[in-house]
């Protein structure tokens, strides 16, 4: 009957794994319209990136404001996916990431061009340290228009840089990041309080056993 009842509670198990893996929670956070791509030098010092050695007339894959936006979206609860995608028309075929996708199921389309996904759960091999939004997305020392971002692409890391029109898009960007990093760190100290509560009521549930018993035994 015990091992009826375990193998009931591992197909349980197993059934809601199942389930968490097919439904996965996903939250626009933000859609910007209009951005800039650009193929970025590499860090001349150690201060960071600086948006003026970009060649900023001349952006990715003839990537202009009219094709190109960028969105936010949070997916389940460990990671947040920041997305460029250029519409068809503009006929460029050298994206880092590219199949098209439907927008709200109408016959237009739409390219991934670049995807950065941040996932502020995961160790950093060399600090064993909690990654960072800055590992991911990193503002440029010389604007508040520009950023970069980090990549990952079959194995291999690339940086690009992204840059708005309005700087009112830039601020909502960086706004919606901090607002993103505020979230998990409220949802942390929650869990962090309910494993203590857990543990302060497992702890006075087992101190209670013991009374009781040295009252039964006097």
């Amino acid at each position: 009957i015990n091992n009826t009842q375990t193998m009931s509670q591992q197909e349980q198990e197993q059934q809601q794994e199942e389930f968490e893996t097919d439904f996965k929670f996903s939250q626009t956070l933000l859609t910007v319209k209009e951005c800039f791509v650009y193929k970025i030098p590499p860090m001349s010092n150690s201060k960071g990136h600086r948006a003026e050695l970009w060649n900023l007339s001349q952006t990715v894959n003839d990537c202009n404001t009219s094709s190109t936006s960028l969105e936010v979206t949070r997916v389940d609860h460990h990671e947040l996916k920041l997305q460029i995608y250029i519409s068809q028309n503009t006929g460029g075929d050298d994206g880092v990431m590219n199949h098209s996708i439907s927008i709200n199921g109408s016959s237009k389309d739409k390219k991934l061009f670049a995807e950065c996904v941040i996932n502020l759960y995961e160790t950093d091999d060399t600090t064993g340290k909690l990654r960072t939004m800055e590992y991911y997305v990193q503002h440029v020392i010389d604007s508040s228009r520009y950023f970069v971002l980090r990549l990952q692409n079959k194995g291999r890391q690339i940086f690009i840089g992204v840059g708005f029109r309005e700087r009112f898009d830039a601020v909502n960007f960086k706004e919606c990041l901090n607002d993103y990093v505020s979230s998990l760190e409220r949802e942390r100290r929650a869990e962090q309080m309910q494993q203590e509560y857990a543990a302060q009521s497992s702890s006075s549930s087992s101190a209670a056993t013991v009374t009781d018993s040295n009252d039964v035994q006097q």
